[in-house]
């Protein structure tokens, strides 16, 4: 098992466009192999349960969670890829800390 890393959280594949879904699938494929060779655990988020624990919704925005996570993070400015990160790294140390 690595020393450093203990548990690798990622966002399940989800949305409309069946290449983009196939491409990510492939992706974690090759990430959960990894992990494997190096005895570490991982798990998978939904979507819906990260915009669940970002905001209390489970259908929520782009732009909410982006609003949420400036005021939780402080930060002046976030895309939806790094606030969908912040939330993911937020809602794996809870989880991880249960």
């Amino acid at each position: 098992m690595s020393e450093w890393i203990h548990i690798v959280y990622y966002e399940r594949p989800a949305g409309l466009f069946k290449s983009a879904i196939i491409h990510e699938a492939e992706l974690i494929w090759a990430v959960k192999s990894l992990l494997e060779e190096l005895w570490v655990n991982y798990s998978a988020l939904s979507p819906t349960e990260i915009k669940k624990h970002a905001t209390g919704k489970w259908t929520a925005k782009k732009s909410l969670m982006i609003e949420k996570a400036i005021e939780k993070f402080h930060k002046e400015w976030i895309d939806d890829n790094e606030a969908d990160a912040l939330w993911i790294y937020d809602l794996a140390k809870e989880l991880y800390h249960k």
